[in-house]
């Protein structure tokens, strides 16, 4: 062989060690599970827009604010008691959007007037206020970790 083509052997061999380098890079990258911290980031969103969209959501012809304000009031709401209403009503939303077990909570002050489900530990939404007619509720929604 000539020394031009051992250069160009030589030059052929590391790119095709280059690219069975990235072969096998590409394969470890795709079948590491994501960061936990990037998963518990997603899971945040996830439970932070889900609160936005059912408090976006009208129930009865009315928006969610007035709903929650008549369950605190101990009203009716569609010829039901507006707890017992809403308690259906945001079990049929989050049981068809959500895959995993939630906690969903909404409060005035220190009173649980809805408490939805139930875990320990979660990826909480962080609490989204509410005023209405002077008073303040906190909507509180933790998608639960997987056991």
């Amino acid at each position: 062989m000539k020394k031009g083509q051992v250069e160009i052997m030589g030059l052929l061999v590391v790119v095709v060690l280059i690219i069975i380098g990235g072969v096998f890079y590409l394969k470890y990258c795709s079948t590491q599970k994501p960061d936990t911290q990037i998963e518990v980031n997603i899971r945040q969103i996830q439970t932070i827009n889900a609160v936005k969209a059912l408090m976006n959501l009208r129930v009865c012809d009315r928006e969610m604010k007035e709903a929650i304000l008549l369950c605190a009031d101990d009203m009716q709401l569609c010829e039901q008691d507006a707890c017992e209403y809403l308690d259906e009503f945001v079990k049929g939303v989050y049981d068809r959007v959500l895959e995993d077990e939630y906690l969903f909570v909404i409060k005035e002050r220190e009173s649980e007037l809805l408490k939805i489900g139930g875990c320990d530990y979660g990826v909480s939404s962080g609490p989204y206020l509410i005023q209405e007619e002077g008073r303040y509720f906190e909507v509180n929604l933790k998608i639960c970790y997987k056991d």
